[in-house]
């Protein structure tokens, strides 16, 4: 492989070949599957009996909060944060505002179903009592016919008592 002059200065990626000799160069020096190891002298003293090959236990890493991520955000990026807080205020506002809207909307219909239903039973009732003038009207002239009747009958029976008299 040709090796590149490296531009100090700038920054270059690697190829992707470059990144596959570095993971198998990674992996060669970590790989953990030997046969066996090497027995250890005991009579020499600059030998370690603990294990070379093993890897130092890295501590895992914490993720940050959602809690943190957020201030975070907030504070890098306060304009956005503003503007969205009052896109969000106007939003509710007006969520808010065409619920009531809503709610005043039924119960305008409402009322006027019931002010048809009012105008309907006040026309029954003027039907009503016109039938009743009506039934009235003629029972005042029968009453009257009666009268006049009776009052002829009168009148005849009084000649008569005035004839015989």
């Amino acid at each position: 492989m040709k090796k590149r002059k490296i531009n100090r200065l700038g920054h270059e990626g690697k190829t992707f070949q470059e990144k596959e000799v570095y993971k198998k160069f990674l992996y060669s020096k970590f790989d953990l599957e030997k046969t066996e190891p090497s027995p250890i002298d005991t009579d020499k003293t600059n030998e370690s009996s603990f294990d070379e090959d093993e890897t130092p236990t890295v501590p895992k890493k914490t993720k940050k909060s959602s809690w943190l991520k957020l201030k975070d955000f907030l504070s890098s990026n306060w304009v956005v944060s503003f503007i969205v807080g009052i896109m969000l205020i106007i939003l509710s506002g007006y969520i808010s505002t065409m619920i009531r809207q809503g709610i005043q909307k039924e119960q305008i219909v409402i009322i006027q179903e019931d002010i048809k239903e009012v105008k309907l039973d006040f026309e029954k009732i003027e039907e009503e009592s016109k039938n009743e003038a009506e039934k009235s009207n003629s029972f005042r002239e029968t009453i009257n016919i009666f009268k006049i009747e009776i009052s002829k009958d009168l009148e005849y029976i009084k000649k008569r008592i005035d004839l015989i008299n």
